[in-house]
């Protein structure tokens, strides 16, 4: 789970603004998604190197001491994309923080580190690859049978958790309303502290026995399960996401009861996941050779690498190096061990939080920011457990990712400071190279002597601009104002958005689908907004009309074609062509 100070890190990688409604440079209103072709080769774009460069600068004079202590801390951090291995990587440790004579002498990509709730992004992927989701909305009742009769033992008046209407997926998306520990968390007080502190005697039979606190030995299946009779459910499933790592361990029953043979979930793990990714650095439980661990010189912070979290484990006990860690995130966006189909799936919100710039998935921690004039979505999954703490981010949008992992007293301090400067530097970089290694910007052409020909640029704003449109010598731009019935003091701004229906560079092409706006005829794309909304007193918008461009996508068609549709090829010559399907005709760029 997010540490405090990192969830605000991460929420303000960059500057969150509201979309406005459509007459102002701010308030187009786009489509979800990239609003340009994903760059390859990213590397060799300048504004990336120029990123990295600066993103560099940043990190090095921050280590050099300020408001974070970089003395006791070490860390690793790794950028990259579907095409590239390494877009960006940095790594340090402080002159006191490691303890050479145990683990590694010095921090690389294939230092490993304790990665906390991390481990339940592995979790999921297991079940993703070993069943597919087909599982999801089906009872963990059918795979965990002895929640069938669990009864409640607790003291709360209402029933205790309903077993039977939690689902495998609620569990992985912490939507199953069950509580957030067992075991763990559990305060270990003499009779007399409890009274000092406030708190009633407990007897025998209160107190628990077994979990993974260090004066507890650990749970068996049967304890855990047995144990879990006396908790009470903290929402009913699908209320509201609750975070619980409870859930993840009974998850890791519903897979081994799915994989069959009496396979352990480690198995599982290495079967499905570990192996095929070759991901060597990376194990369910503390490595045999500590030679490569991060491990750190204080008492205090070296036990962190040797805690057994034994039932918790797949919630967040496992071990990772930045180099897997990517490997992962690559395998992922490549969809290289699920189905594309699959993956579009899962990277998804399930619920929303109570942050408008949040929402959960399967086991994603969602975050929704806003750049260059459209929301940008980041599926990520942090994690932190004793003085380590880790970062796995995923930006669809630009097909990048980057992972943040780290150990010292200061820990959340300088993974914060480090994912925010990674996203800060690194977005906006990614947002810059796709529109000016997308290739796409011109005049395009009919041939045979046909007058119509169409102009797309890039500006600040999101999609493609499309300045000029004329077919057959008729402006179109006013004949999609006509067919939209456009009220006379109006005019059309239209934008082109990429589609994920082929590519530029097959001869099929790539989809394009263009969204279209009315505007009032004198817009100059730098005055406020006056309408839009419906606002009451206080100024907060209760029911906001101004961006509905999901809902005019494939709205007009002529002779079964849609008018919004398009599709950009390049050849292998570089001559780039732009078909308009309702026209029936191809335009070629001068």
């Amino acid at each position: 789970m997010f540490p405090p100070s990192a969830a605000l890190a991460i929420t303000t990688v960059l500057l969150y603004v509201f979309l406005q409604p459509t007459n102002a440079v701010s308030e187009i209103c786009p489509l979800l998604g990239p609003d340009a072709p994903t760059p390859s080769n990213l590397a060799h774009c300048s504004s990336f190197q120029e990123a990295r460069k600066g993103l560099t600068s940043e990190i090095e004079e921050a280590t050099k001491g300020g408001t974070i202590n970089f003395n006791s801390s070490a860390f690793s951090a790794i950028a990259w994309s579907t095409t590239d291995d390494t877009l960006f990587q940095y790594h340090f440790a402080g002159p006191h923080a490691l303890n050479k004579t145990v683990g590694t002498e010095q921090v690389d990509e294939n230092t490993v580190y304790r990665i906390g709730s991390v481990s339940k992004l592995f979790t999921v992927m297991t079940l993703l690859v070993e069943a597919g989701d087909m599982h999801f909305n089906l009872p963990i009742t059918d795979y965990v049978p002895e929640l069938k009769d669990l009864a409640y033992n607790g003291n709360m008046p209402y029933a205790g958790v309903q077993w039977a209407e939690i689902t495998v997926g609620s569990l992985a998306s912490h939507l199953s309303g069950i509580p957030h520990e067992y075991g763990q968390g559990e305060l270990h007080l003499s009779q007399q502290q409890a009274l000092n502190e406030g708190l009633p005697p407990l007897n025998a039979s209160e107190s628990h026995q077994c979990g993974n606190m260090p004066w507890q030995t650990l749970c068996t299946r049967e304890e855990f399960i047995h144990g879990l009779s006396s908790r009470s459910p903290v929402y009913l499933p699908f209320t509201n996401p609750i975070y619980s790592n409870v859930a993840f361990t009974i998850l890791t029953y519903a897979i081994e009861s799915i994989a069959g043979n009496n396979q352990h979930f480690e198995d599982v793990l290495n079967k499905r996941l570990l192996n095929p990714l070759k991901l060597s650095g990376t194990s369910y439980t503390k490595p045999a050779d500590n030679k490569k661990g991060l491990i750190l010189s204080d008492e205090s912070g070296a036990q962190g690498w040797y805690e057994n979290f034994g039932y918790y484990g797949p919630s967040g006990g496992m071990y990772s190096t930045p180099r897997d860690l990517s490997t992962l995130g690559q395998s992922i966006l490549n969809s290289k061990l699920l189905t594309p189909a699959l993956t579009r799936r899962w990277l998804k919100p399930h619920s929303f939080t109570a942050d408008l710039r949040g929402a959960v998935g399967a086991p994603w921690e969602i975050f929704r920011v806003s750049y260059a004039g459209r929301v940008i979505d980041l599926y990520t999954k942090s994690g932190s457990i004793a003085e380590y703490a880790s970062y796995f981010i995923l930006v669809p949008d630009y097909d990048i990712g980057f992972t943040v992992n780290s150990a010292g007293p200061s820990v959340g301090y300088v993974a914060a400071f480090i994912t925010e400067s990674l996203g800060a530097a690194l977005i906006p970089a990614a947002e810059a190279c796709a529109k000016t290694m997308s290739g796409i910007s011109g005049t395009y052409h009919a041939s045979g002597g046909l007058n119509s020909s169409i102009s797309l640029m890039f500006d600040d704003k999101p999609g493609i601009s499309i300045s000029s449109f004329i077919s057959n010598g008729t402006n179109f731009l006013d004949t999609i104002a006509d067919v939209s019935s456009t009220s006379s003091g109006q005019k059309v701004i239209s934008r082109l958005y990429p589609t994920n229906l082929g590519n530029i560079d097959s001869t099929s092409g790539r989809a394009f689908r263009a969204v279209s706006a009315t505007v009032p005829a004198n817009t100059t794309f730098d005055s406020p907004s006056s309408t839009g909304n419906t606002t009451s007193e206080n100024g907060v918008t209760f029911y906001d009309t101004s961006c509905h461009a999901w809902e005019s996508v494939d709205t007009i068609t002529y002779g079964g074609q849609a008018l919004d549709e398009f599709v950009i090829s390049r050849k292998a010559n570089g001559q780039v062509t732009v078909r308009s399907l309702g026209l029936r005709v191809d335009m070629v760029r001068e």
